[in-house]
């Protein structure tokens, strides 16, 4: 069998085409399996999110707790320190008060 150049020439073409599907195909083969491990990956991550998620929101609920007992303690103490203050306050008026009057009632 004779050979001229264009046989030749598409014999070539044909077989860097096959060889070129064989490393598509190889690269295919290649890009779905990291695919596949990025997708895993995704997932993994995910429910880390959802974990990290689950606790920021434990966390939140305790510091809402530890600052609404903080404000009623502070409430509290508010609210006792002012009684200890008109408890103070209340023996001064009161001999204000009796001093203003003896004094209009001398006179």
């Amino acid at each position: 069998m004779e050979t001229n150049p264009e046989t030749t020439e598409l014999k070539n073409m044909v077989q860097n085409l096959s060889d070129l599907v064989v490393q598509v195909s190889k690269d295919v083969g290649q890009m779905r399996g990291e695919l596949t491990q990025i997708n895993e990956r995704l997932g993994s991550l995910e429910g880390r999110m959802s974990a990290l998620e689950g606790r920021m929101s434990e966390m939140e609920t305790r510091v809402e707790q530890r600052m609404s007992a903080l404000e009623a303690r502070l409430e509290r103490r508010i609210t006792d320190v002012f009684k200890w203050m008109v408890g103070m306050m209340v023996p001064v008026w009161i001999t204000l008060l009796v001093l203003i009057i003896t004094q209009f009632t001398k006179g």
